[in-house]
């Protein structure tokens, strides 16, 4: 066995057998049913009482062979799943801890995790992401877990920073309100936010594929000039519509961020602060 960690362990093998026991219990129904058809068929040939007898044991037999093939595909590709997670948790050790649900793992074992890989803290997945770039992007971020992220020197990827943006811009975009969220969502992105300008985040950075929009902006409510009417419409649904987080937006401002600065449609953070607050 690779070594890739206790519960990792457990849950792919808890995996494997769950298609192995799905792959029995469909046999076994799939042979009830068959021996069924094929006493029925029998006994219809044997007594003479038509063609369709005969369609009804090829029948039987058809479903005796079936259920054995399709467990045996089952098995199959739960083994593969099975290879391929164990292959992963190895060669990809930190990003396969942040892809599961951190808070099913305690927080020391997260951070004795990450301190046994950190010559990997900066390892690119397949598709060329650092495990902060998906962790920043993702939409569960906790102040805890991207503080050891950040202490063990993780570092944003060239192309995750053009393509989603800074750490701050996404951040602080991510920082809306509606009627479903959570107590505490607030000064958790408060939290992360005073990491990212703690460890040299420029609060103030112009995004290149977001219009030149900054960290304030998307605070504030930044949208794409091509959404700006449908977020008017979306805004006027009271059951759908968000609200910028007035905490975050002070905080920005009174730790450097400037509501001077402009995008290159004109706009500042007031005025998209503006279309998000207009009913």
């Amino acid at each position: 066995m690779i070594e890739i960690g206790n519960r990792v362990r457990i849950e792919v093998i808890e995996k494997m057998a769950a298609g192995v026991l799905g792959a029995i219990v469909m046999a076994l129904g799939g042979g009830v049913f068959a021996i069924l058809l094929i006493v029925i068929g029998i006994a219809g040939i044997v007594l003479k009482k038509g063609k369709i007898f005969k369609g009804v044991l090829a029948a039987g037999i058809l479903c005796c062979i079936l259920p054995a093939g399709i467990g045996a595909m089952m098995v199959s590709l739960v083994t593969h799943s099975y290879i391929e997670e164990v292959r992963y948790h190895k060669e990809y050790p930190i990003h396969a801890i942040f892809d599961d649900d951190l808070d099913s793992k305690s927080q020391k074992e997260i951070g004795e995790w990450i301190q046994k890989y950190k010559d990997k803290i900066n390892q690119k997945d397949e598709g060329g992401y650092t495990v902060l770039d998906n962790y920043v992007c993702s939409e569960c971020v906790q102040a805890k877990y991207l503080k050891m992220l950040l202490e063990a020197g993780a570092k944003r990827s060239e192309r995750s920073f053009q393509e989603d943006g800074s750490s701050f811009f996404i951040i602080a975009g991510a920082t809306r309100i509606d009627q479903e969220t959570e107590k505490g969502f607030e000064k958790n992105q408060i939290e992360c936010a005073k990491l990212l300008l703690e460890y040299g985040e420029d609060i103030n950075h112009k995004e290149p594929s977001h219009q030149n929009a900054t960290p304030l902006m998307a605070a504030s409510g930044f949208l794409e000039k091509e959404e700006e009417k449908d977020i008017r419409q979306m805004q006027k649904d009271p059951e759908v519509r968000e609200n910028v987080s007035e905490k975050m937006i002070q905080w920005m401002k009174e730790h450097g961020a400037d509501p001077k600065l402009k995008d290159d449609t004109g706009k500042t953070a007031k005025d998209y602060y503006k279309i998000m607050i207009s009913k």
